[in-house]
Order: structure tokens, then C-alpha cells, then sequence
């Protein structure tokens, strides 16, 4: 009943504190007139007077006096407060919002600690405080130290910092360094902010940001083409290689011993492929597939492109069907100066309409695939 009707609790019973605590912060809500502000000062001091000993009692009775303008009586009740629960909720409110005000870095960072390590559900709504450290190098620092502890709050407060371009230029740095020590980087979020910028046009340092946070195992499939042997999928960033996307078919990438290897299963094959994105300087280069295959009926055609992110055509490689060992297959193509920031590289198959007259069947493997400058 003290949650759901305080009033009534209350009347029942004058000592019962949650439920006077309880409708406090009700009446409150309403944001009250002058005139209701001096019942509710009246019910603060009885909740204070029977349950002295009760941190709440004290951090709603300061609310209640911040309302009616005596600052000074409400930073007293605070630290009443505090001092008898450091981790009350109500009490670090205050604090954080006189800090924020103030532009306290060092305490709003804190005060969020504390509610996000004893309220992670209020954390959300008091995210947007950190905002304020981004602000300078040192605040910034500061901050990327807390995160770095992995406290309960992190993941709430990234979501948070992805929502603004100055949020995610931090993550980036955080992410780097973070790789830099050793630790597991947060892909999802990583992979998220490296979409935006080659959406924004700003694929050079998207790339940056994914060579830097790439684990040791990653670093050793680095090159023109990332992972150009097929290696177990590391990660899932664009410049890796996106998951298969075949129902008809099974697609592994198995690495040095047969690449990535397609067996299809004697159906419609439609939108069938594998993608990765590329960052090309403007040049004249070779690309080359080593493939192989057994019993490969392609009827509607299995294609390697090279694009501009705008879809314009580089190259392309078709791949041929029947059976034989391992051959290499190369055209040449040049990288345009302008409005070619990055490119797609993708396998898919020439069937759209999914019709049984056209079923793919057969194993192909693509052993490497390579891309050198002429």
C-alpha cells in the first residue's frame, strides 16, 4: 500500500517513513505551487522527526527545500543524508545535478559511479552529464580511465556517447586504447561508429580505426584484400568478411587449407554471397581469384565484383563451372580519383527470381584472392 496509495498508508499509519517518503516524491512530480510546498515541508520535518536515522527522509525533505529556494538548508539535509547512506539515491541526485551545474567534472563522474554502480536503473536517465567531459583533454581522460575499469554502467553509458558525433570520437579513442592495452574491443559498437563514417564519406579513417583495434590474430590477415585466404571469420567489421549470406547453399570459410568453400544444394541460389569493404588508393592494379571446383553448375551465372561505394563498376570475375584444380583467374581495373572513397568487394550469385529451372549444385573454393598495383 505505501507505494501504490502513500496517502492512505500514511494516514494509517504517521510513522510508516516509506510511505511518507513515497508520497513526497508523488506530490513532488507535480511540481507544486508555493502554497502546497508548505504542506510538503511540514510532512518533510514529521518524516525527519519520527525516522532520523532514515538517509531518504533527509535527501526528499532537501528536495522539498531546494523547491522553496533555501539552498543552504537543502545542502545540509544532503549531507545529513550522505553521511547516513553514502549510496542513497535521492542524495546523489543532488549532488550530481549541483556538480553538473557547476561544471565539476571530477564529482560528476563520481556521483554517476555511484549511481550506476547501486542504481544502473536510473543510470540512463543521468547519462547525458557525462557529456561534460568530453569537454577537455584531461576530462576525457578521465573519463576513459572510469569506463576502462569495466564498471556495471559501461555498456548504458556507450549507448549513451553513440548518439552524438563528440560521443563517438571519444569511443574511438577509448576502443584504440583499449586494443592498444590488450582487451577485448566492444565490436558491436566499434563496427557501428566505422558504418557511420563510411557513410559520412570519411572511409580513410574508418579504416584507421579498424587496423588499430584489430587483435594480433587480426593484424596477421591484414592486406589489400583483409583476410584474402578465408580465414575463420574474426570479428564482423565491414573491412572483414561479412557473414554468408546463402541459405541454399553451405558456405565455410575454412583458411589456408581449401579458402572459402561453397557447396550448393541443388536449389534456386537467389542473392547468394560474401562481402567485404576495401579502401583503394586511386591506382591501376591485378585482381586475381585462385579458385577450384567439382561439379559446379552455376545456371544463372556466380560473379566476383569490384565496386565504388556508389555502385559504379571496377571489375569482375566470373566464375567458371564444370570441374578442375586449382587455376587463377585476373583482370585489371583502375581506381578512380574522385567519388570512389571506398569500395565493395563481393561473390553473389546472377539469380533473382528464385526459379527452380535455375538450381545450383556443385562445390567451389576460393583459395586467395589478391589485388596488386600494375
Amino acid at each position: 500500500m505505501q507505494k501504490d496509495a502513500p496517502q492512505i498508508a500514511r494516514i494509517l499509519n504517521p510513522f510508516n517513513t516509506s510511505a511518507q517518503v513515497t508520497y513526497l516524491q508523488a506530490e513532488l512530480s507535480k511540481d507544486p505551487e508555493p502554497e502546497a510546498l508548505i504542506h510538503l515541508e511540514a510532512t518533510a520535518a514529521r518524516t525527519i522527526a519520527f525516522a532520523p536515522a532514515r538517509a531518504e527522509a533527509h535527501s526528499w525533505a532537501a528536495e522539498v527545500a531546494y523547491r522553496a529556494h533555501r539552498e543552504q538548508e537543502a545542502q545540509k539535509l544532503i549531507d545529513r543524508a550522505l553521511s547516513l547512506r553514502p549510496i542513497d539515491l535521492q542524495a546523489n541526485l543532488a549532488r550530481l545535478r549541483e556538480a553538473s551545474e557547476r561544471q565539476d567534472v571530477v564529482e560528476v563522474l563520481h556521483r554517476l559511479d555511484v549511481i550506476g554502480q547501486y542504481w544502473p536503473a536510473s543510470f540512463p536517465s543521468v547519462a547525458p552529464n557525462a557529456d561534460l567531459a568530453l569537454a577537455t583533454k584531461a576530462d576525457s581522460q578521465a573519463l576513459e580511465e572510469l569506463i576502462g575499469r569495466d564498471p556495471p554502467w559501461r555498456e548504458a553509458l556507450i549507448q549513451h556517447l553513440m548518439i552524438t558525433e563528440a560521443g563517438r570520437t571519444f569511443l574511438e579513442h577509448l576502443f584504440v586504447r583499449e586494443a592498444e592495452l590488450g582487451k577485448s574491443v566492444d565490436t558491436e559498437h566499434l563496427n557501428d561508429i566505422m558504418e557511420r563514417l563510411l557513410k559520412s564519406g570519411a572511409a580513410a579513417k574508418a579504416y584507421r580505426l579498424f587496423v588499430r583495434t584489430l587483435s594480433e590474430q587480426g593484424r596477421r590477415q591484414l592486406g589489400t584484400i583483409h583476410n584474402a585466404k578465408f580465414h575463420p571469420r574474426i570479428g564482423n567489421s565491414p573491412f572483414n568478411w561479412s557473414k554468408p549470406n546463402c541459405p541454399a547453399s553451405e558456405t565455410t570459410l575454412s583458411g589456408a587449407s581449401e579458402g572459402l568453400i561453397v557447396r550448393f544444394l541443388g536449389t534456386p541460389a537467389r542473392h547468394c554471397g560474401i562481402r567485404q569493404v576495401l579502401v583503394l588508393s586511386p591506382l591501376s592494379a591485378t585482381w586475381t581469384v585462385r579458385i577450384s571446383a567439382d561439379n559446379l553448375n552455376v545456371p544463372s551465372g556466380l560473379h566476383w565484383k569490384l565496386s565504388c561505394g556508389n555502385g559504379a563498376l571496377l571489375a569482375e570475375i566470373d566464375v567458371p563451372p564444370g570441374t578442375y584444380e586449382p587455376r587463377q583467374l585476373s583482370r585489371s581495373f583502375q581506381t578512380p580519383e574522385r567519388q570512389c572513397p571506398f569500395q565493395i568487394i563481393e561473390l553473389s550469385t546472377g539469380e533473382n527470381t528464385s526459379s527452380w529451372r535455375n538450381r545450383y549444385s556443385g562445390t567451389v573454393r576460393f583459395h586467395e584472392l589478391s589485388i596488386s598495383s600494375e
